[in-house]
């Protein structure tokens, strides 16, 4: 469920923190293909500029942005102005996996999980660089 994410927003609304952006990855650790980005109506000018230049650096490796979701997990932060991105994955192979028996970090491929990282490492670059 998303008791977690709903006990993290209550403590930062507490606590009175704001999110310029969250991210998600919660698709399975396979080749990263690109990120789903989901913006508030006030943010929406600026996530499409933003994503406009990024895509350009980010494309060589095979990743793009689409419009979607960011993720059950963070959903509620786009309530809270944040800009919501979401890790898109080829999952092709997600329900092989899946809640099954082999649904274990052991199980996932070393490369493909370092691409997601430095897919997600290189979104946070270009965020702290302008978002």
């Amino acid at each position: 469920g998303v008791d977690g994410g709903r006990a993290y927003w209550d403590l930062t609304d507490a606590e009175g923190l704001a999110h310029v952006a969250a991210i998600e990855s919660d698709r399975g650790g396979f080749t990263p293909r690109g990120f789903t980005v989901d913006a508030p109506p006030a943010r929406a000018a600026a996530v499409a500029d933003f994503t406009a230049r990024a895509q350009p650096l980010l494309e060589p490796y095979g990743v793009t942005f689409r419009k979607g979701g960011g993720g059950a997990d963070v959903a509620g932060l786009r309530d809270r102005g944040a800009v919501l991105f979401g890790l898109d994955v080829d999952a092709q192979r997600y329900f092989d996996v899946h809640h099954t028996e082999r649904d274990v970090f052991a199980a996932v491929h070393p490369r493909e999980f370092e691409l997601g990282a430095a897919a997600i490492a290189a979104l946070v670059m270009l965020l702290d660089e302008g978002l």
